[in-house]
């Protein structure tokens, strides 16, 4: 198969795109949604609007739909810590950031119904793939029993025991 990546856009890039739409399709487009993931569904429609308050452009539906997709995707696919509150603030960099690159201005600067579904696209798939990089060194974190947590709280206690001479 061969693919156009448009001017200035790594073919990786383009390739990673696909592989989100194609995951967005298989995923959350699908009718037939489990118990389970309308739970999921519901929990992310209450944590969404609260979402980063204090920047108006994450309250506007296309926003929140599309970090929805994003965080139902990543909990369907790491079924082990799935989505707990909180993830969804460690998206917001990553969808503000994208969002200013793809248009070259600050979000809260621009009508969000005015940007093309393509540019939402790819700032949806890239912020994806970011959060879920981030995400793949503390999962632990988010697993049950927090692993990744009580490593660390012993790692400061040692600290503290050593700066305190305990």
């Amino acid at each position: 198969m061969e693919i156009d990546a448009p001017a200035g856009v790594p073919l990786v890039v383009q390739l990673l795109h696909i592989l989100m739409s194609a995951a967005f399709m298989q995923y959350y487009s699908r009718g037939d949604v489990s118990a389970e993931e309308v739970k999921l569904l519901k929990q992310l429609r209450v944590d969404l609007p609260r979402t980063h308050a204090g920047r108006k452009f994450f309250a506007h539906p296309r926003i929140q739909l599309g970090m929805e997709r994003v965080l139902f995707l990543w909990a369907v696919k790491h079924p082990a810590s799935g989505y707990v509150q909180g993830i969804n603030d460690l998206l917001t960099p990553f969808v503000a950031v994208f969002l200013h690159a793809a248009l070259g201005k600050d979000p809260e600067e621009l009508s969000i119904d005015e940007i093309d579904e393509e540019v939402l696209v790819q700032v949806e798939a890239d912020s994806f793939w970011c959060l879920a990089k981030l995400l793949a060194h503390i999962q632990d974190h988010y697993t049950s029993g927090q692993p990744g947590i009580r490593r660390l709280v012993v790692r400061l206690r040692d600290i503290v025991k050593r700066v305190d001479g305990v």
